[in-house]
């Protein structure tokens, strides 16, 4: 469950990478809504989103059984990462307080919506007493 949700952690920060630079070109000169923010504010918010949105959902849904729980535990994860980074890494941030608490937010929505979303695959899957379709 954790090689999956870090790899797909590191596949959703190359994809919110190409999607920034993709919707930032403009296309035959015509600028577009998202190309008006600039990238160096973008790709690090999309990032604050997908990233543990990716990390959680995927560790949940390799998990053979407890989809729920194995999210849980991975935020938790993710969570105690973001405090001990967010600690220690607070006298070198030159990031405006805006983006700070933006970043926060969005780090809570995700894990928010993925805890969701594992609920969802929880009830879903089959009971223990049915794995092998056995009636």
């Amino acid at each position: 469950m954790l090689p999956a949700a870090i790899l797909a952690a590191i596949a959703a920060t190359f994809l919110t990478h190409w999607a920034v630079m993709l919707w930032n070109s403009s296309y035959g000169g015509t600028p577009h809504m998202m190309s008006l923010i600039p990238a160096s504010t973008l790709e690090p918010l999309m990032r604050a989103y997908f990233v543990p949105l990716a990390f959680i959902l995927a560790g949940a849904y390799v998990a053979p059984r407890f989809k729920l729980a194995t999210a849980a535990a991975l935020s938790g994860l993710i969570i105690g990462l973001m405090v001990a980074l967010s600690l220690s890494l607070s006298e070198h941030l030159s990031d405006p307080i805006w983006r700070r608490v933006v970043t926060w937010c969005l780090w809570i929505a995700a894990i928010a919506v993925s805890l969701f979303q594992a609920r969802r695959m929880h009830k879903t899957e089959e009971p223990s007493s049915n794995v092998t379709g056995w009636n």
